[in-house]
């Protein structure tokens, strides 16, 4: 709070403080000035060199007492420890007299480059992949001793070649068994010191991984945490996947990958020694070298396509299992179970089709590396023959040539599987590069000042979102005065919960603008906003854990007094009351214990742990029963102090009770805006010629149909006189004709 105050005013000082939570932790402290722009680092050293030495305004020093105490430089020579509280004076010390009273941890902090301080040090790198090289950057001098460590421990792998060596071409022909233990004691002492040297360089990779684990692995959540909602384009399963990735980039660059790199740098040291021994017959193990470096180059070639339909596949098929367990219920009611099943079985070949590639590559790397390593042996041993019948090369020359040849040549055996992790991590790094390319939601010129009184206005502001075709919001304007009562009606899909985002924070004008109290929302440090205008949405996300841990989720420092006032309020208590667990009830992932309605009201009792100026309800009473919401309905209006806002989206009429003031949206546009009972009645009388409308457009049809029946009618009539008449003429004709028929037969 103090550094804050002293070197980042702009900054919001409180959040930075909860963000540890072993307040002195080494790392954690870091991190939480880091998040402040703030710069620090530990330093050693006696208090009258150290403060000399270092050039830094403003110190952190832990007492012997225990106590931690931010003290700023006067002059080289005096210091001043600052007090909690501003009205306070500082305590003047000199440094000498500052022995006595410290344990030696002491932190350097500077100030903020310009510009960093208010976005939360989250501004974008100068430099591409700053995020991670800079992190590595920190660790340089311990890459150096990694890389002292391994001279001397390849060095020290002489000792065993030169020994057989010498053990044949002199131990042996002359029995000097007193040269034989000078030389055993000689070389077990190197054996032992390249042991203690391996266990060493292995810590010391270990403690780095950890640390850049610890730094970056926090920076990658803090960036998903701070990206505004709609700057994300991939789903969850995606960002899991890269948080995977990561791992991989992790173990390359700080784990014994490192160690035989650095094993390989020092190839040159063997090649020396066997051309020192044995002339030219070193060729033979650089040309064995340069191959099994081609090999790399080429598997590495080939395997880029293959590792990039790896991560999609990863990526697709980590997205399927997140979606899957999160909506197993939903499942199970469709009874989809085989139609994922069937899904899932083809992830899971391509994968396996797709890992298959990639493991018969690396495997024939591998091999194909081994067999270069063997022909070198024969080739040297082939070439040593002709050496030795030319009396050019003793036999301990050539045994110590072979093992020197196989000593340099262990990493090269993996240099094939190396360049393919190397092509893999690189690759990550790249899929970790997007992520964190991800804009930032504070801004470079926000300042961290309170929201006084929530004066909300909306100047032709639009939102849309990522590929859509036309405005969720559009050109909205509308000003909301502290201590109003503000309800939103409007049909599905009308940009209800939108404008709350929108109120809320969480969503930026895509055009337009957002002013609180005069000022744009811009300014102002985004988490400032959202502690002033709480926003509960309409579909609350829970976590794993207790009721207490999911009200306090914002402050854990959270006074009992403030939850059990939050839990009355909103009717939290009436569920809590029913079992001994209270606030220690475990409500399962995700909320699952709960009934939809529970969780909706511990929604809101979670609004009310903080105070506020404004609060914003996106269908609070969608899974209630009617008694409950009256009862909700009844607390709300008795919570909301006069000189708070309440926003409401809803399409329930109880709850419209709680508002002076209705804006009705249709399709992103605010189409009334007005006193409650006056919206309403228009709204009443707009239906009512809707339905007068309707009433007459259904009578005209009733006409129209009678009409269309009583002309069909008579036609069917007419139809039917004139077939009667043909019919009676017809028989007319046919009695004439059989009288004349048999008048004729008569005669006859």
């Amino acid at each position: 709070m103090i550094l804050a105050r002293e070197l980042a005013p702009s900054s919001d000082a409180e959040s930075i403080a909860r963000g540890v939570e072993d307040a002195w932790d080494t790392e954690a402290f870091i991190d939480a000035c880091r998040s402040s722009g703030l710069a620090a680092r530990p330093v050693s050293g006696k208090p009258a060199k150290l403060f000399k030495e270092t050039k830094a305004e403003c110190f952190l020093l832990e007492t012997v007492s225990g106590e931690w105490r931010v003290a700023r430089r006067l002059d080289e020579k005096t210091l001043a420890l600052l007090a909690e509280d501003e009205t306070q004076r500082a305590e003047r010390v000199e440094v000498g007299d500052l022995k006595d009273r410290l344990t030696g941890r002491v932190f350097e902090v500077t100030p903020p480059e310009p510009g960093r301080a208010a976005a939360g040090g989250d501004a974008q790198p100068d430099k591409p992949r700053e995020w991670f090289w800079g992190v590595i950057r920190e660790y340089r001098a311990s890459f150096v001793y990694i890389a002292i460590a391994g001279l001397v421990i390849n060095t020290l792998a002489l000792a065993m070649p030169l020994f057989i060596m010498n053990v044949y071409d002199r131990v042996f022909p002359n029995q000097a068994f007193a040269t034989l233990w000078v030389l055993a004691f000689g070389v077990m002492a190197a054996i032992g010191f390249e042991l203690v040297l391996k266990l060493a360089r292995a810590g010391l990779i270990d403690a780095i991984g950890k640390r850049v684990d610890y730094r970056i692995s926090t920076r990658l959540f803090e960036k998903i945490l701070n990206a505004p909602l709609l700057a994300r384009r991939e789903p969850t399963g995606a960002y899991i996947s890269r948080f995977n990735e990561f791992n991989f980039v992790r173990d390359f660059f700080t784990s014994a990958t490192v160690s035989s790199i650095v094993d390989i740098g020092f190839i040159i040291i063997f090649f020396g020694v066997i051309a020192l021994i044995a002339g030219w017959l070193v060729l033979v193990p650089i040309s064995g070298f340069l191959a099994v470096l081609g090999l790399g180059f080429i598997l590495q070639q080939l395997n880029t396509k293959v590792i990039e339909d790896a991560r999609a596949n990863d990526s697709a098929r980590h997205t399927m299992l997140f979606e899957t367990v999160a909506a197993l219920e939903s499942v199970k009611t469709l009874g989809a179970e085989r139609s994922l099943t069937r899904r899932w079985r083809g992830h899971v070949k391509s994968g396996a089709e797709t890992n298959e590639r990639l493991r018969r590559l690396t495997s024939f790397g591998m091999s194909a590396s081994a067999m270069v390593q063997q022909l070198i042996t024969v080739g040297l041993v082939v070439g040593g023959a002709y050496l030795f019948a030319a009396a050019q090369l003793s036999l301990g020359a050539i045994i110590a040539v072979v093992m020197l040849s196989s000593r340099a040549l262990a990493p090269v055996g993996t240099m094939a599987l190396l360049i393919t992790r190397g092509r893999q991590a690189f690759s990550s790094l790249n899929a970790l590069d997007r992520l964190m390319e991800l804009p930032s939601e504070a801004q470079a010129r926000a300042v961290s000042r309170p929201v006084t009184q929530a004066r909300l206005e909306l100047r032709e502001a639009s939102v849309r979102f990522e590929g859509a075709d036309r405005d969720v919001l559009h050109d909205v304007t509308l000003k909301i005065e502290p201590g109003e009562r503000v309800g939103v009606i409007g049909r599905v899909g009308s940009g209800k919960t939108t404008l709350c985002r929108l109120l809320g924070g969480l969503y930026p004008p895509d055009a337009g603008g957002y002013h609180i109290d005069g000022l744009d929302v811009r300014q102002y440090n985004v988490r400032d906003v959202r502690k002033s205008i709480r926003l509960v949405a309409a579909n609350p996300e829970l976590f794993s854990g207790t009721v207490r841990e999911n009200l306090t989720l914002g402050d854990a420092s959270v006074p009992n007094e403030r939850l059990m006032q939050a839990a009355k309020l909103s009717g939290l208590l009436d569920f809590l009351a029913e079992g001994e667990a209270g606030f220690e009830l475990d409500i399962g992932e995700r909320g699952e214990r709960l009934s939809s309605g529970q969780r909706r009201i511990l929604a809101l009792a979670r609004a009310f742990v903080h105070p506020f100026r404004t609060l914003i309800l996106d269908e609070p009473t969608a899974n209630l029963d009617n008694w409950t919401e009256g009862q909700l309905v009844k607390r709300l209006s008795q919570a909301i102090a006069p000189d708070q806002t309440l926003i409401v989206a809803t399409h329930r009429q109880p709850v419209l009770e709680l508002v002076d003031r209705l804006i009705v949206l249709d399709n992103g546009k605010v189409m009334m805006d007005g006193p409650r009972d006056d919206v309403i009645a228009r709204l009443q009388g707009r239906r009512d010629q809707e339905a007068a409308g309707q009433a007459a457009e259904a009578d005209e049809a009733k006409s129209a149909g009678r009409s269309r029946r009583k002309a069909a009618s008579g036609k069917t009539k007419a139809k039917t006189a004139k077939s009667g008449d043909d019919a009676s003429e017809s028989e007319e004709t046919q009695s004439g004709s059989g009288s004349g028929r048999r008048g004729g037969r008569r005669t006859a």
